[in-house]
C-alpha cells in the first residue's frame, strides 16, 4: 500500500474507534439512568447514532453545486450555506465537490458500522 493510503486507513480507524467509544460510554450512562440492560442500551445507542449519521451523510451528499462567497452571516462551509447567507453565489470547485462526496461516504460508512454493531449486540434480535 502507498503511505498516504495507510495513513488514511489509520485515521479512519481512529475516527471509528472514537465514535464507537463515545457511543458506548454515552449509551451506558443513559442505560444506567433508565435502568436498561447494558447491551440493550448500547445497541439502541448505535441505532440512534446510525440514523443521525445516515441523515447527515444524505444531506451532506446532496449539497447543491453552488457555494456562497462573502456576506456577513454566510455559512458557506456548512451544508445549509445557501439558506442563511447574504453573499454572492458561485460554482463549487472540484475540491469542494470531492469533499462533499468523501464526507458523505464517511458519514454513511460510519452509520453502516453502527448498524452492524447494534445488530450484533442487540439482545432482543440476535444476529449471530
Amino acid at each position: 500500500m502507498r503511505p498516504g493510503v495507510t495513513k488514511g486507513f489509520v485515521r479512519l480507524t481512529v475516527v471509528a474507534a472514537i465514535v464507537v467509544g463515545t457511543v458506548v460510554v454515552i449509551s451506558l450512562v443513559f442505560g444506567l439512568l433508565a435502568h436498561v440492560a447494558a447491551l440493550r442500551a448500547i445497541s439502541t445507542g448505535f441505532y440512534l447514532v446510525s440514523a443521525l449519521l445516515l441523515a447527515l451523510g444524505f444531506f451532506h451528499g446532496v449539497r447543491p453545486p453552488v457555494r456562497v462567497d462573502g456576506g456577513g452571516r454566510s455559512l458557506s462551509g456548512g451544508m445549509f450555506g445557501l439558506l442563511f447567507s447574504t453573499g454572492t453565489v458561485r460554482g463549487a470547485t472540484p475540491d469542494e465537490h470531492r469533499d462533499s462526496r468523501v464526507s458523505a461516504a464517511l458519514f454513511i460508512g460510519l452509520a453502516l458500522l453502527m448498524v452492524v454493531l447494534g445488530g450484533v449486540l442487540d439482545p432482543a434480535h440476535r444476529v449471530l
